[in-house]
């Protein structure tokens, strides 16, 4: 009985390295072509210090270049927004027609864009002897996914904390950039990539 069970997972063991090592032969035979992605121009709402938006520019970056897209040239996507009428002093998300004409017009699957909405600053409590500064940072997504013709904008909240440990000073900019991270980890979460030619 117990040879029986061992064959039997002799077997199992065989058999999904088998699939395993098929899939990746496949992967590499047939990759999963890029999502073509144009990324609208950052809005940032707050008249921050420069730090900021080069915090969040630099999160949205690096998340562009780890994952699997082909990005449209930024002046391709600006010379389309200007065709349009879309004013980017509005600061304002572009228009479902907007977003779809610049889609077709340079063969985008998707469209992504990020504004950067507020900034809020909590100064210690008193008698805090830690010293703890907080911030809050407030930012808005949207994707325009060309195929299913959908428009997704999401709002997400986060804070950050900068405390008096030692050797270290406690300081707003410092809460900024915590709050920024956290809030940036989670909205970039929500691009879902879904096009066509990812299928």
């Amino acid at each position: 009985m117990r040879k029986s069970n061992l064959l039997k997972l002799i077997f199992v063991i065989v058999a999904s390295l088998t699939v395993f090592s098929s899939c990746a032969s496949a992967k590499k035979l047939f990759p999963i072509p890029p999502i073509r992605v144009a990324v609208l121009p950052i809005i940032n709402k707050t008249d921050e210090q420069p730090f900021f938006q080069e915090l969040a520019d630099k999160r949205f970056s690096d998340f562009l270049k780890n994952s699997n897209i082909e990005l449209v040239p930024e002046k391709e996507v600006m010379e389309y927004l200007k065709k349009s009428g879309y004013d980017p002093e509005k600061k304002e998300f572009p228009s479902k027609d907007t977003l779809k004409y610049l889609a077709v017009m340079t063969n985008a699957d998707d469209v992504i864009g990020l504004s950067l909405e507020s900034i809020t600053r909590q100064p210690p409590t008193p008698l805090d002897v830690t010293y703890k500064l907080s911030a809050q940072v407030g930012v808005k997504i949207i994707e325009y996914e060309r195929y299913k013709g959908d428009v997704f904008t999401y709002d997400f909240k986060e804070k950050g904390e900068s405390t008096n440990t030692p050797y270290e000073g406690a300081s707003m900019k410092k809460a900024i950039i915590d709050a920024t991270n956290n809030v940036m980890d989670e909205a970039l979460k929500s691009y879902d990539f879904s096009g066509f030619s990812n299928l």
